[in-house]
């Protein structure tokens, strides 16, 4: 093994490894962390011969630090825009959940199905198309392609990331409004039906 191979390997699992403590899962239940382990490794194995290393920002134990900080910070900001898509439908779910008059316990947590089950199943049901679609394949080529824009050892945010951040939550808000809007406009009328003569 070469050293350039080590610090790729190194570089791929620390930038994976934020992504695995943010990454939605189907349940909402989190991933035991020897499955988060053993995943992080894997993928930095399969990945690290073609990723790109930035040698210059791994000079010396302060670059190397730098660099593993750097990784994680964008391996978790990856796994966070990730969770907008089950936050916006958990958010719409929520409000289904009011506007059809059942009550929605309130708090941060995912809809558990004892306690929410309208909610809980329209997020089991995005979990089920997620998977369905493919969209774990996208998820794993777009974790791939991150390493085109921001070699290994070279993860960092760059100066515009609060403005985007900002904007998706703003159409994760967006998105939530737009998925119960049909059982918001169900209670305009005077006794819960819609009545637009």
């Amino acid at each position: 093994m070469t050293t350039e191979w080590v610090l790729a390997w190194v570089m791929v699992m620390f930038r994976a490894g934020g992504l695995m403590v943010l990454l939605p899962t189907v349940s909402g239940r989190p991933i035991p962390p020897t499955m988060r382990v053993a995943f992080t490794m894997a993928l930095a194995t399969l990945l690290a011969p073609l990723v790109p290393v930035d040698a210059a920002a791994l000079a010396g134990w302060g670059g190397l630090i730098v660099a593993v900080m750097g990784e994680i910070v964008l391996g978790v900001v990856l796994g966070w825009a990730g969770r907008f898509v089950f936050g916006a439908v958990e958010m719409a779910s929520r409000v289904i959940t009011n506007e059809i008059g059942l009550r929605a316990m309130p708090g941060m947590d995912v809809p558990r199905p004892d306690q929410e089950p309208i909610a809980a199943l329209l997020m089991f049901l995005a979990g089920l198309l997620f998977f369905i679609m493919g969209a774990h394949h996208q998820v794993l080529a777009t974790f791939a392609r991150t390493f085109d824009l921001a070699p290994a050892g070279a993860g960092a945010l760059g100066p515009m990331a609060p403005e985007v951040i900002l904007s998706g939550t703003s159409h994760l808000i967006e998105l939530a409004l737009r998925m119960s809007a049909p059982f918001i406009a169900l209670n305009f009328g005077d006794d819960g039906v819609c009545d637009f003569e």
